[in-house]
């Protein structure tokens, strides 16, 4: 690997995605998600961690690359997710409304106090 470029070894979807990250870099750290194609082995996400660095005169850059493929077995998908946090806000309103008609409906039956 020492010497190969980076591009070798990412999935052609995402070169466009190392592309920005590489063009970031330059300004300040950054980090993101692609997916990785090891020589026969299947394709496997991993988390880049990138940060620039100025060694004597030459501009380089620190990549740390975390394999995500243990946490994305481990962890539903995003979208499971996204339905299950709107399911118990949908559950939420729904009691928050039936309080507020139970409430309403009581404060309905008592006269309001003038003073």
């Amino acid at each position: 690997m020492i010497g190969a470029s980076l591009m070798d070894f990412v999935l052609p979807d995402d070169h466009p995605k190392l592309r920005a990250l590489l063009q970031l870099v330059a300004q300040k750290n950054c980090r993101g998600e692609i997916r990785l194609q090891p020589r026969r082995v299947s394709p496997m996400s991993v988390h880049l961690s990138l940060n620039p660095l100025l060694l004597n005169s030459t501009q380089a850059v620190c990549l740390i690359a975390s394999d995500l493929s243990e946490m994305k077995r481990a962890n539903p998908p995003q979208e499971s997710w996204r339905a299950t946090v709107v399911a118990i806000f949908s559950a939420r309103m729904q009691h928050a409304d039936h309080g507020a008609r139970a409430c309403s409906a009581e404060n309905r039956s008592r006269p309001v106090p003038l003073h």
